[in-house]
């Protein structure tokens, strides 16, 4: 009987420190927001983020562009995706996304641009409006987050507020909105 409670126990505290472990290598303290001081010589309009206190270890980033007509969903694309090792704690990494003409210019870490054709440039509406994150927001890992928006049609010249958050509120012609996920695999 002493046996198997103490093996029950070694097996309880053994699951708990598995537990710990991986819970510890997810930092809570991850943050985005914009970097306005990227010194990146890139043509088009766009952002340049910050991913601030990520603990070192291995993750999937993806960006993905999700197209909507008049509010209504028209369809999920895939931008780009790529591992990071996070080898030291040196307090994060940068993505840039910039759109030029048909294309969308994306790099992460300290990678070079990767571009990647989108069809909703190519609808010939005279007016495009730019949305992103004004103000630091936390990361949830695992968690779609939008972090930038175009807007493209003639009603671009009412918007005011240039903000992610709002730009369903807008009800335009065609938008389109991309989104991180980051996940940790290690």
């Amino acid at each position: 009987m002493k046996k198997i409670i103490l093996v029950l126990i070694c097996v309880f505290t053994f699951s708990i420190f598995l537990i710990r472990f991986n819970c510890k290598n997810v930092d809570n303290n991850t943050t985005i927001n914009v970097n306005y001081f990227n010194k990146q010589n890139v043509n088009g309009m766009g952002l340049d983020y910050n991913i601030k206190n990520i603990s070192k270890g291995k993750y999937k980033i993806n960006l993905y562009s999700k197209e909507f007509k008049k509010g209504k969903f028209i369809k999920e694309e895939s931008l780009y995706s790529t591992i990071l090792n996070i080898k030291d704690n040196k307090n994060g990494f940068d993505i840039s996304i910039y759109q030029e003409n048909e294309e969308f210019k994306i790099s992460i870490g300290e990678s070079t641009y990767y571009e990647v054709s989108s069809d909703f440039f190519k609808s010939g509406y005279s007016g495009i409006a730019l949305f992103g994150i004004e103000s630091e927001n936390k990361v949830t890992f695992n968690k779609d987050f939008p972090i930038q928006g175009y807007i493209i049609g003639d009603n671009v010249k009412n918007i005011d507020n240039t903000n992610i958050d709002d730009i369903f509120n807008h009800n335009s012609d065609n938008e389109i909105i991309i989104y991180l996920n980051i996940s940790n695999i290690e």
